[in-house]
């Protein structure tokens, strides 16, 4: 549940947003503020459609959420559930979300993972009131996302996995995109832009797997998590997970 001592304004309609707040949201979520999620982000829905059915079936109708930060008011997009919160990652609304810049800075996604990144930057499901900065088993915001560097900073295993592996697809940029608590990992090669996905299981990098249809894939496991099962649940290497 939402609390009223995190968020100032909560805003379940369009005609609930005060004023001077609108401005810093997207005009089309600000307009649709109390229509289901496959209405107000109809081009997502139709890229990850049972993602959507589920999100409609198991969570609140989008809700928009304002606080106070210093000087400033952050706005944030919301669904709501018995036990935890389902928070879209709104990008700046500075950036395009069509044209050619939107197509390079996002041309090494598959096709059908641009629509997650489009109006947001992905989703995190938490039982906080606020979005933290780095999340598991949803991919990764945009700006949050783990160069072979970052992923290994720190981690007990070997670290050499990821490296070895950029080595062997001759790339200098691969990078993971979602991490579960299961031990998958998801990563492209964004120096290539060849829309393959690789499949990592528990660190065995030398074991990885391209996804033949990384769209279904994501939209399977997406489904599957929005419906609250455990991402140990999920094969991501079967055509339904």
């Amino acid at each position: 549940m939402l609390s009223v001592r995190t968020w100032e304004y909560i805003c379940r309609t369009a005609g609930q947003i005060p004023d001077p707040l609108r401005s810093c949201v997207r005009s089309e979520i600000a307009i649709s503020l109390g229509l289901p999620v496959s209405e107000m982000f109809p081009r997502f829905a139709s890229r990850m459609p049972m993602t959507v059915n589920r999100m409609e079936a198991h969570w609140s109708r989008p809700i928009l959420l304002f606080r106070q930060f210093r000087t400033k008011w952050v706005a944030a997009l919301a669904l709501e559930g018995p036990q935890l919160n389902l928070f879209f990652d709104l990008c700046p609304i500075a950036l395009k979300t069509d044209g050619s810049d939107f197509e390079t800075s996002h041309s090494m996604l598959p096709e059908g993972w641009k629509e997650l990144y489009r109006s947001f930057w992905s989703f995190g499901i938490t039982s906080d009131d606020l979005l933290g900065l780095h999340w598991k088993n949803t991919p990764f915001s945009y700006s949050s996302r783990l160069t072979v560097g970052n992923y290994s900073a720190g981690r007990t295993a070997d670290s050499q996995g990821p490296l070895i592996l950029e080595q062997e697809l001759g790339s200098n940029q691969l990078v993971c995109w979602l991490a579960t608590d299961a031990g998958d990992t998801l990563w492209l090669d964004e120096s290539r832009c060849d829309k393959k996905v690789y499949h990592v299981s528990d660190d065995r990098f030398d074991e990885a797997k391209v996804l033949s249809d990384p769209n279904t894939s994501l939209d399977h496991y997406l489904a599957h998590t929005v419906s609250g099962y455990p991402s140990s649940g999920f094969n991501f290497r079967s055509p339904t997970g």
